[in-house]
C-alpha cells in the first residue's frame, strides 16, 4: 500500500501537476490509487462510466475506436509516460468516448474524478489552472490525431 507521502510525491513528480501549489495536491492525494495495467489489458471501454482521471507514471496507452467495417479497432492515439489520459470524467454525463488499452505494462495514479470536480468547483483558481492545462493537453492531442489522419488519407 502507498503512503499519502508518496503519492504527493508522485503527483508533484508528473508533468501535468508541474508547478502546481503544494496545498492543492494535497485536497487530491487522499483521492489517488496507483493502479497497474498489463500490456493488452483495457483501463476502460467506450460507453463506461468515467470514474477517474489517470497520470501515467510509466508505460503506453493506446487511444482506440471500434471500426466495425474494418474489423476491430483503429489506435487514435498513443500516450505515453507524463500523460493524461481521459477527460471524460471532467464533462456529462461522464462516459468514456474510446477505449483505451495499455500497450505495455503501464502504471498510472488514478485521481477519483468526482473528488477531483469537487476540488475544482470549491476552488476556482484551482479549477481555471487545470482547465488551462487540460485544453493545452487536447488541443496537442487534437493536432496529433489531425496530423496523424491527414497522413493516413495522403
Amino acid at each position: 500500500m502507498s503512503s499519502v507521502d508518496e503519492i504527493k510525491q508522485l503527483l508533484a513528480e508528473h508533468e501535468f501537476f508541474k508547478g502546481i501549489p503544494p496545498e492543492y495536491l494535497a485536497r487530491l492525494t487522499p483521492h489517488v490509487i496507483l493502479e497497474s495495467f498489463p500490456a493488452g489489458e483495457y483501463v476502460f471501454r467506450a460507453g463506461g462510466q468515467a470514474t477517474h482521471c489517470y497520470l501515467i507514471r510509466q508505460g503506453q496507452v493506446a487511444l482506440e475506436v471500434f471500426e466495425p467495417h474494418r474489423g476491430g479497432s483503429i489506435v487514435l492515439h498513443t500516450i505515453d509516460r507524463h500523460g493524461v489520459l481521459g477527460c471524460s470524467w471532467l464533462v456529462p454525463p461522464y462516459q468514456w468516448r474510446f477505449d483505451a488499452r495499455a500497450t505495455q505494462l503501464t502504471r498510472m495514479l488514478a485521481i477519483d474524478a468526482a473528488a477531483f470536480r469537487d476540488a475544482l468547483e470549491a476552488d476556482h483558481e484551482f479549477g481555471y489552472e487545470i482547465i488551462k492545462r487540460f485544453l493545452a493537453v487536447f488541443t496537442g492531442r487534437l493536432s496529433a490525431v489531425l496530423l496523424q489522419m491527414s497522413d493516413m488519407y495522403a
